[in-house]
């Protein structure tokens, strides 16, 4: 898909590497059976962590839709119930005496980035991404249009976010515009 940003293609890259080619990558579609893959599944979730197990099961059941989309297949066998589904544990969140020690604690040039995340729900490459003509401080927003990525060798891209919904205005509380 030519539409993947750049961090969801090294992903799907490791996920082909490591958990999906070494077991299934020598068979033919057609020998791709809900059994094997329940087998793939089962050593999966054995020998790794829940979340990546969980991704490179769907992604696993993506190409195969794609191969049933293709007329390769009939049906898909992916059929493990909840396979692909992630399940998370609700997260603690900081209490206000957290962060404002946590702003206490760091170096004076990044105090303002502890707080807007605390207070404003940005995301750090959202957040590192922010530059003056972002802010609008008579208005009391910022404007979130784009991102900086992690890539797989550390190297930092400055991108838009992954979705539309991505893009938004938030609003600044007024105890941090001074």
């Amino acid at each position: 898909r030519a539409d993947l940003k750049i961090r969801t293609r090294e992903l799907f890259r490791w996920l082909l590497d490591k958990h999906m080619l070494p077991q299934l990558g020598h068979l033919p579609l057609d020998q791709v059976t809900p059994t094997v893959v329940r087998a793939w599944h089962a050593t999966s979730s054995q020998d790794g962590s829940p979340t990546p197990t969980r991704q490179a099961y769907a992604l696993l059941r993506a190409i195969l839709n794609t191969a049933i989309a293709d007329e390769l297949l009939t049906r898909n066998p992916c059929t493990v119930r909840g396979a692909g589904v992630a399940r998370s544990a609700e997260r603690s969140v900081a209490t206000l005496s957290q962060v404002q020690a946590l702003a206490d604690a760091v170096p004076p040039r990044y105090r303002m980035f502890i707080l807007l995340a605390a207070w404003s729900g940005g995301r750090w490459g959202e957040l590192v991404a922010l530059s003056q003509d972002r802010l609008d401080l008579d208005r009391g927003t910022m404007t979130i249009d784009r991102q900086y990525v992690e890539l797989e060798d550390n190297s930092l891209l400055l991108d838009t976010p992954k979705s539309a919904a991505g893009v938004r205005t938030v609003h600044i509380p007024p105890h941090l515009l001074e």
